[in-house]
């Protein structure tokens, strides 16, 4: 899987990094060794770091995240970072 992640138990938010292809279900892979961490909290903030990253995923996949995500456990806040070029198959994407 082209991610990996830190959690920064000090501000208390999960720091995730993405490289290579991502795809809907490594998306979803990724949910789980965050959650299992012995310094995750329920609900921490995220920030998620795609500029190393391309996606095969499009704007349904997106949307079929963020609601398999959201019945999860959504972070109280989150932060997303992209190249300028779109890398999640959506033009709103792009910065």
């Amino acid at each position: 899987m082209p991610f990996k992640f830190d959690i920064d138990t000090t501000v208390g938010v999960i720091r995730e990094t993405w490289t290579g292809c991502v795809d809907l279900m490594e998306l979803k892979d990724s949910c789980l060794p965050e959650r299992t961490h012995k310094d995750y909290v329920l609900r921490m903030a995220m920030i998620f770091d795609f500029r190393q990253g391309t996606a095969s995923i499009d704007a349904k996949d997106i949307m079929q995240f963020a609601l398999w995500f959201g019945d999860k456990d959504p972070p109280a806040r989150h932060a997303s970072s992209y190249r300028e070029k779109p890398v999640l198959g959506s033009q709103r994407c792009s910065r």
